[in-house]
């Protein structure tokens, strides 16, 4: 056999095993997209895409308090607790009109929650549109939550893509 044949032989080997890595690749993409395709939950705002309207806002920040992972954080319970409370930002309005437990959300500044020397206020430090996507994070700091996530916009939907609450130790 020849040296110009086992040349063609391993060139020929070397490109089969780089398709089937590459065969390989793809399946494996579609597999995770399949199961992050499972985990989202899909919310009707009806907006267009890069409108950030006030009720878009509503939409969006009801649906976060309104997370299952996060309901362990708010308490019903204890009276000072209700209504909820959320602090007023850049990027969150003073207008926000959302509601927990059938009771409108309280909107406070910083200066009202330093004054009234209160710790279980929501502060959304991120709230972000960027194209198609919002990041969020939040922090409730009577419960030391963190909660952080993304939805994606698609068509006339918001999609939570993802989210994770972290309560951390004191």
């Amino acid at each position: 056999m020849s040296s110009i044949s086992k040349t063609s032989e391993i060139a020929y080997s070397s490109l089969l095993l780089i398709a089937l890595l590459a065969i390989l690749s793809c399946a494996e993409n579609v597999k995770k997209s399949n199961a992050e395709a499972t985990l989202s939950t899909t919310y009707e705002i009806p907006v267009s895409k890069h409108t950030q309207e006030v009720p878009a806002i509503d939409q969006v920040v009801q649906h976060i308090i309104d997370l299952p992972r996060l309901q362990g954080i708010f308490h019903q319970e204890v009276s000072a607790r209700v209504p909820a409370k959320i602090q007023i930002s850049e990027k969150i309005p003073a207008t926000l009109n959302v509601k927990k437990y059938d009771q409108k959300v309280k909107m406070m500044t910083t200066a009202e929650v330093q004054e009234a020397n209160i710790d279980d206020v929501i502060v959304f430090n991120v709230f972000e549109f960027k194209a198609d996507t919002l990041n969020f994070d939040l922090f409730f700091k009577t419960e030391n939550v963190n909660c952080y996530g993304k939805f994606r916009y698609n068509k006339k939907n918001w999609t939570l893509v993802d989210y994770e609450v972290t309560e951390f130790k004191m």
